[in-house]
């Protein structure tokens, strides 16, 4: 089973792209990338979630969107959600980023 996953950071550098690398070794995964300067799917802000929903709409089926940047967390979880794909929901997010917060 090919599992198609979409990655999304602002850009594809640093820790972002280590990331993304490590994901896209995994075994059955088709990386797909989602940020402000991609070639495949370039939106004009990452922390939109409504702009995440239409480019993951642009990939065709997705098995999760994910992020390795806390601030877009809530986005991704609100993409995923409103796709129906199996991830955090917006709610936990937003717990932990508060209890982060908190701590």
């Amino acid at each position: 089973m090919n599992r198609r996953i979409a990655f999304v950071c602002r850009a594809a550098t640093g820790e972002a792209l280590r990331s993304a690398n490590a994901i896209g070794q995994l075994q059955d995964v088709t990386l797909l990338v989602i940020s402000e300067d991609s070639d495949l799917v370039r939106v004009n802000d990452v922390h939109d979630a409504s702009q995440l929903i239409d480019a993951a709409k642009q990939l065709g089926s997705l098995h999760r969107i994910v992020t390795a940047q806390e601030t877009l967390l809530a986005p991704v979880a609100a993409a995923n959600e409103a796709l129906g794909l199996e991830a955090m929901s917006s709610e936990v997010v937003a717990r932990t980023l508060q209890l982060l917060c908190q701590g």
